[in-house]
Order: C-alpha cells, then sequence, then structure tokens
C-alpha cells in the first residue's frame, strides 16, 4: 500500500519490541550485504579498536563482544570506506555508546544499528557538530535504532546531496543549548542537506530540542513519516523548493502554539498530522502551504500508521535498545509519557537542557564481555535475531556460546522475587566467601546486583557484582533446605543454573547439580528472609524477575 493506505503494520506496532518499520523501508538498499562478508569483532570498548574496523576496506561486519563507554576524545569517528554494516545489537548489555565526539557515516552502503552517540562539548573543544550523521555526498546508507543526544549543533543529521537515505526507529534528543557557557543556543533536532534525495525518517522520536524537527532544506526529497516529537519551539521548516511527504506525524508539547508545524513554502502532501498537550491554536493552519493530492515520492512497501498510534509504537520501539535502556534513554521515555515539561512551556529554557551535566554527565557503562558464534551463512537471519533480544527481550541466538542460552541476555540485573518484590543480595554487602544470601529491599548497593552470564548449554553464572563471588548451593548439597551463598568461583555445577521463562516476566532458577530451585524460605516477603534450594511448589517465592541496571 501506499501513503494512507490502511492500518496493515497496526498488529505489529502494538507488540513491544516489534516496530512496524525496518531497514528496507525507505530508499536505501542493503542488498550489497551477504554471507561473504568479512567480520571485524570488537573485543575492548576503545576508539582505536572500532576505528581499525571502520576504516578497513571491503563488505565487512562490525560485531561487539563488548559492552562500554567508547571515549572519541573530542575527535570525529568516521566511517570511511563503503560496505559497513555496524551491528551494536550483538554487544552485551548495556551495549554501546560514543561519547566526546561526533561518529559520522563518510561513505556509501552503510547500515549503523543499535548504538548511542552522546557527543557533547567534550572538553569544550567540539565545537558544531551532530550526535551522529551522514556526511555530504554519500549515499545508500541506514541509521536505525540509534540513540543521538546532547548534540551541540543538531543532533542526527543528514549530510548535503546525499541519495537514498534511511533513519528509522531512532531517539534523538536534548540538543544542548547552552554548552560552551556562552548560550549559543544550538539545541536542534535534525538538518536534511541541500539537495538530499530520496531521504526517509519513520519510526522516530525527537524530543526536548528547539527547533528542525526537521529542516528541510533547498532542492531535498523526503518522506517525513509517523514520527513523534515533544517539547519544541519552532518543528520542521523547508525551503520552497524543498519536496516532501508529511504523513502520520504526532507533534506534541509546544511552547508556541501559534505557530506552523510544517513552516515554509516547499511542495507537500500532508496527511493524518496532529498537535496535542496543548495542540495548536483553531486558527493556526498546520503548513505554510496547501497540500498536494498526493504524495511526490513515497518508498515502495512502506505503510503508515495511524497517527493516533505513533506516540506508544515510538516510545516502545525507539532508541539503541528499547528492551535494555540505559538510565537517560529511560528517563527520556518517562519524561515525555509523564509530560515532564507541561508545566515549563512558557519558560523552556528551564526544561531544555544546557549542559549534559544537568542530567548526570557522560556515561560510564558496565563492561561486559561475551564470546559470539558468528555463523558462515544466515547473517541476516542472526542478525535479525540479535536485534529482537535487544528490541523486545527476546533470547538472542546463541548469546555468544555456541549452544542454547536461555531466555536472558548477558548483562547485570537487579534480580526481584515475584512474592515479596524484594531483591535478591548478599547479606550486609559481605564480600567473603560463604556470605549468605538473601532477599531485601532495593537500597541500589552493588551487593544487590548480578553479574548473568550465559556460559553454554543453557546455563548461567551469577556474579555479585559487588564481591565478584558467585552465587552457589553450599557445599553441593543436592537435599531440600540447603542453603544458597556466595563463593569464589570453583567450577562446581553447584554454581551454575538454569534460568527457564515462567511467563509474565518470571523466571525460575534452577540449581544444574540438584534440579531443586531458588526458593525464599517460607515464602516470607521479610527483610533478610533467607534464600534456599526447594523442589518446584509453583510458588511465586520460587519465582524471579529480572532488571537491567
Amino acid at each position: 500500500m501506499g501513503a494512507l493506505g490502511g492500518l496493515a503494520g497496526s498488529a505489529t506496532a502494538q507488540s513491544g519490541g516489534s516496530s512496524h518499520f525496518g531497514l528496507d523501508d525507505g530508499f536505501a538498499d542493503t542488498s550489497w550485504f551477504d554471507d561473504d562478508v568479512d567480520i571485524y569483532t570488537i573485543t575492548e570498548p576503545t576508539r582505536a579498536a572500532v576505528e581499525a574496523a571502520f576504516h578497513a576496506s571491503g563488505p565487512r561486519l562490525v560485531v561487539f563482544e563488548t559492552s562500554g563507554t567508547i571515549d572519541l576524545g573530542g575527535e570525529t569517528l568516521r566511517i570511511t570506506e563503503d560496505n559497513c554494516w555496524v551491528a551494536g545489537q550483538t554487544a552485551p548489555s548495556p551495549g554501546i555508546t560514543f561519547i566526546k565526539g561526533m561518529v559520522q557515516v563518510d561513505a556509501s552502503n552503510c547500515v549503523v544499528q543499535h548504538v548511542r552517540s552522546r557527543i557533547g562539548p567534550g572538553d569544550g573543544s567540539i565545537q558544531g557538530n551532530d550526535a551522529i550523521n551522514t556526511q555530504d555526498d554519500t549515499q545508500n546508507n541506514v541509521l536505525d535504532h540509534v540513540t543521538a543526544s546532547w548534540g551541540v549543533d543538531e543532533c542526527l543529521s543528514v549530510g548535503y546531496d546525499t541519495q537514498s537515505t534511511t533513519v528509522t526507529n531512532c531517539l534523538i534528543y536534548e540538543g544542548l543549548w547552552d554548552p560552551y557557557g556562552d548560550e549559543a543556543d544550538h539545541n536542534y533536532s535534525t538538518l536534511i542537506g541541500d539537495g538530499a534525495s530520496e531521504v526517509t525518517f519513520a519510526g522516530n522520536v525527537w524530543a526536548k530540542t528547539r527547533a528542525r524537527i526537521p529542516r528541510l532544506k533547498n532542492d531535498t526529497e523526503t518522506v517525513i513519516v509517523n514520527n513523534f516529537a515533544y517539547f519544541f519551539d519552532e518543528s520542521a521548516n523547508a525551503d520552497s523548493s524543498a519536496v516532501t511527504s508529511f504523513v502520520g506525524n504526532a507533534y506534541t508539547g509546544l511552547t508556541d502554539t501559534g505557530d506552523q508545524i510544517l513552516e515554509g513554502s516547499p511542495t507537500a502532501y500532508y496527511a493524518d498530522n496532529y498537535t496535542a498537550d496543548p495542540p495548536q491554536d483553531d486558527d493556526t493552519d498546520f503548513a505554510g502551504t496547501d497540500s498536494e493530492s498526493s504524495p511526490p515520492l513515497w518508498p515502495s512497501g512502506l505503510d503508515e500508521l495511524a497517527a493516533s498510534e505513533v506516540e506508544n509504537h515510538n516510545l516502545a520501539n525507539a532508541g539503541a535498545r528499547p528492551a535494555d535502556r540505559t538510565g537517560n534513554d529511560d528517563r527520556i521515555v518517562q519524561e515525555i509519557q509523564n509530560r515532564a515539561g507541561n508545566d515549563r512551556l512558557d519558560s523552556p529554557y528551564e526544561y531544555w537542557v544546557g549542559h549534559q551535566d544537568e542530567v548526570g554527565g557522560y556515561p560510564e557503562l558496565a563492561v561486559n564481555t561475551h564470546s559470539l558464534s558468528v555463523p558462515d551463512s544466515g547473517l541476516r537471519e542472526w542478525l535479525a535475531g540479535w536485534a529482537q533480544s535487544v528490541e523486545g527481550g527476546q533470547s538472542p541466538p546463541d548469546d555468544g556460546n555456541g549452544g542454547d542460552s536461555g531466555p536472558i541476555p548477558t548483562g547485570t540485573y537487579e534480580i526481584a522475587n515475584a512474592n515479596s518484590g524484594k531483591l535478591l543480595e548478599v547479606a550486609n554487602g559481605e564480600t567473603a566467601d560463604g556470605a549468605n544470601v538473601q532477599q531485601w529491599g532495593a537500597t541500589e548497593h552493588p551487593t544487590q546486583q548480578w553479574y548473568v552470564e550465559a556460559v553454554g548449554n543453557g546455563e548461567y553464572r551469577l556474579e555479585n557484582e559487588n564481591s565478584g563471588k558467585l552465587l552457589e548451593v553450599a557445599n553441593s548439597e543436592a537435599g531440600d533446605g540447603a542453603n544458597v551463598r556466595q563463593y569464589a568461583a570453583t567450577d562446581c555445577d553447584c554454581q551454575r543454573w538454569y534460568i527457564t521463562d515462567d511467563g509474565n516476566g518470571e523466571y525460575t532458577l534452577e540449581a544444574v547439580h540438584s534440579g531443586n530451585l531458588a526458593d525464599v524460605e517460607g515464602a516470607s516477603t521479610s527483610d533478610g528472609a533467607n534464600v534456599i534450594q526447594w523442589p518446584d511448589t509453583g510458588g511465586a517465592n520460587q519465582r524471579w524477575t529480572f532488571e537491567s541496571v
């Protein structure tokens, strides 16, 4: 179907973690990618490691056996050679974040997925750069499930004289209005440069930026469909020679309800767009020009959602890892859902972010590692499986260990008892061998955090983040009621666990050596209640939830 052809994607859109929009929904063509590409594996979160892969020649896939923050040192990190697919979804939780430098696609036939770029001003030397963009005169590029924030010009942009660029499912927010202390006021979202043709933006979120949502410059050809915007002053503005199909977008949190949404006089088809919370004034037109009778351009196979579905769909699916969001991405989604800026619509600079330190500063992500078993064939399906693991929380293809990985991706979690809601912890933050394991209300102490690592054959080890010791059944006892404690790694089966999905987001922890389950003794709901092993009773005190941290 073409524009306004129906709601063919509505059922998909309502299923969490499965976006209606895919890589091939724009004009970009990813058919260059096949099973014969070279594999570049990133094993440490450093600029040098990634840059070597980005600068390599020939068709290639970049995968990650590490998570972490990659400091770019104030310099732009460029993909300089054509035919590069960056698969951030393959990184263990909490994924990859680039800071203190722009990420730029300075090549053609590239796909960048499931990474975050938070540029900021660095030490003050970064001037006028985006968090991520495509360079001028490139073509056939895709940015999908990218988080772009703290830009010091725009946050995410498309270069001049580019062709066939697709941007889908991205979370674009908090351009900085005062990064250098001089009120530079460049807190912009997106610029599409002069002469850019066949550009598609679909399923994205723009939030807490002043303007350019997006900016459509001279001689651009764009399809802007099913995007969601929150809290802005000026929204989309287009030059008179721009051509656009502007369909099913939602604009909320208007600081000036008397402004048009699509300003300027482009050649434009627009339909099923809306404003809300607050809406435009009744006497204000949506656009500065009359709509064409049909879209001047539209990718074949792209089906739009109804605008009424866009907010829920995009907030569930946008950003680097929707099922594994870090603090800032989770915060911005909650702010949008709560309309957190609506009491400052008359004083927007009080809500816009001047400097990244106002919202916690540059992140220092945990450096977690796993090994990947990259298949010789079926790479697209393998990558799609990894994408589903970070978009919807499904089990990844192999979690890097060549066997059945179980339902929980390797990463750091708080583990809560389904009966009591209290967290699994090592008592009193002790670090010694044999320290007891119990439940306790949330304290945000690392003694309540566990690095859950798939070790193959569906088995896991659970390492306490405070002590570095493993969760085990004491003395390898197999009997009912044996105590659960922490102990240094011994390679004993008593330190390995099967994690089984019991439905409704709850899981059991089964000791490999005994077949018994981790159980809060007596189904107690009190702080300090002991954890033991016990045969499966079906009780909620033997069920656990996993929250990524």
